[in-house]
């Protein structure tokens, strides 16, 4: 179990699963917030974002501590990738094999940071600190959702109760991304307001009901937006078009390993990033970066991307011990030298094995739940495609939530804390939760918003 929470967050959190479990309406209550989460679209694949009836709850002092932590790494990452991108020759081979396609992407123009737009880290929360253990690029899934999320919480009766004795404060990811994204095009050169598409596969995206909140968004701030799949841009007269408008900025949903695999559907799209003609928020050189090891390329003693000694210092703390899995001697957790595979095969209770450069919680092996035999194939597996090893605390269960089918019965889930960065600094938190394995909403994890408690 997670240590019990001792502060206002705690109490909030005590006081709420208490008060739901005597209310004589709680059934209803929950039945009318499931309700609203249909009516509002808030689902993933067809099943609802959020499966219970609580949000998580983070004081005040907590959240300036993950503030501060996430800028740092950040802060670190992106120099990283700027290096990277300056000497790919030199640096490449610490994150694995990259494709001659590949290889081509990382030489378009690139005018933006991560750090100039918005990127969202993933984090567990632990008694000696935050440990954050992947990076999800520019334009995160989540923040739309999270956003009405956080209405539907503070409408309910419950949440109405509760700010009658604790100070509760939202945090406002609707003017985060939308001030963020024209920041982005200011810094990126542009003037006035850009015409915006919202760019994915169209066919039968899951996060469609984001796609169309940040279209609305956008549109109630006057800036003109659209969808757009990739195969209905056209890259003509220097200007990348589509039938609802010239596009001046390119919010990117579409990853990389598909406008490799279906280049010639995405042609215009590549084509309008290497004549720059669009500013593109998540720009398809850092995209291409997106490796788990790139978190191993910012702890490894053995290399020098040039941090500051702050940044540095918050990796070491902040960033669990991490190695691409290949064969040969490593700098281990401890400083010391080890065979990475015989120090792999003799922890496994402390190791996760993921793969290199996939998302959403696909192929992830948790070693503390396998035998040794079982270990054996996974890191067999691991050794013919490109792996990561990740040292990583083995959960049971965080703090109980009601579930909307059982609100009077809190069940314990472990959380992944969830930091949207904007323009360096934490605007919003995504919690996902999960009884077991990876807490993905791809693979089944519930979501919830996060709010702010006085101290």
């Amino acid at each position: 179990m997670a240590p019990k929470r001792t502060d206002a967050a705690g109490a909030l959190t005590e006081q709420w699963n208490r008060r739901l479990a005597e209310a004589p309406d709680a059934e209803e209550q929950a039945a009318a917030f499931a309700d609203a989460l249909s009516a509002t679209g808030l689902t993933y694949r067809g099943r609802p974002f959020c499966s219970v009836y609580r949000p998580r709850f983070l004081s005040e002092s907590v959240f300036a501590d993950l503030e501060r932590e996430s800028h740092l790494v950040m802060s670190a990452l992106d120099r990283a990738e700027a290096a990277i991108l300056a000497d790919p020759d030199r640096w490449l081979p610490a994150l694995g094999r990259f494709t001659e396609q590949e290889r081509e992407l990382l030489h378009l123009p690139v005018r933006l940071s991560r750090g100039d737009m918005s990127v969202r880290l993933d984090a567990v929360e632990l008694p000696t600190g935050w440990r954050f253990f992947e990076l999800n690029g520019a334009v995160p899934g989540g923040v739309e959702f999270s956003h009405e999320l956080m209405h539907l919480f503070a409408a309910t009766p419950i949440f109405a109760q509760m700010s009658r004795t604790f100070g509760i404060r939202p945090l406002d990811l609707r003017q985060a991304a939308v001030t963020s994204l024209l920041d982005a095009w200011t810094r990126w050169g542009g003037t006035g307001l850009p015409t915006v598409a919202i760019v994915d596969w169209m066919d039968d995206p899951p996060l469609l009901g984001e796609f169309r909140l940040l279209v609305q968004w956008l549109t109630e701030a006057g800036v003109p937006a659209f969808l757009a799949d990739p195969r209905e841009l056209e890259f003509r007269d220097g200007r990348l078009r589509h039938a609802s408008g010239d596009v001046d900025l390119v919010y990117r949903r579409l990853v990389v390993a598909d406008m490799i695999g279906r280049a010639d559907e995405c042609a215009a799209l590549v084509a309008a990033a290497r004549a720059d003609a669009a500013c593109f928020i998540d720009p398809i050189p850092q995209s291409t970066l997106d490796r788990k090891a790139l978190f191993a390329f910012v702890t490894d003693p053995r290399l020098d991307p040039g941090l500051t000694a702050d940044e540095a210092a918050a990796c070491r703390r902040s960033i669990p011990w991490t190695r691409l899995l290949v064969p040969g001697v490593v700098t281990g957790p401890d400083g010391t030298d080890v065979d990475l595979l015989s120090y792999v095969r003799a922890h496994r209770d402390e190791l996760v094995l993921k793969p290199n450069h996939d998302f959403g919680g696909h192929g992830i092996h948790l070693g503390w739940q396998y035998d040794e035999g079982d270990w054996d194939s996974a890191i067999e597996e691991a050794l013919a495609g490109e792996w990561v090893a990740q040292r990583a605390e083995p959960r049971t269960f965080d703090e109980p939530y009601p579930t909307l089918a059982a609100p009077r019965d809190p069940v314990g889930f472990h959380a992944s804390t969830d930091p949207f960065l904007f323009d360096g600094g934490v605007r919003g938190v995504l919690t996902r939760l999960a009884h077991r394995g990876a807490t993905n909403v791809a693979s089944g994890a519930s979501a919830v918003p996060t709010f702010l408690v006085a101290d």
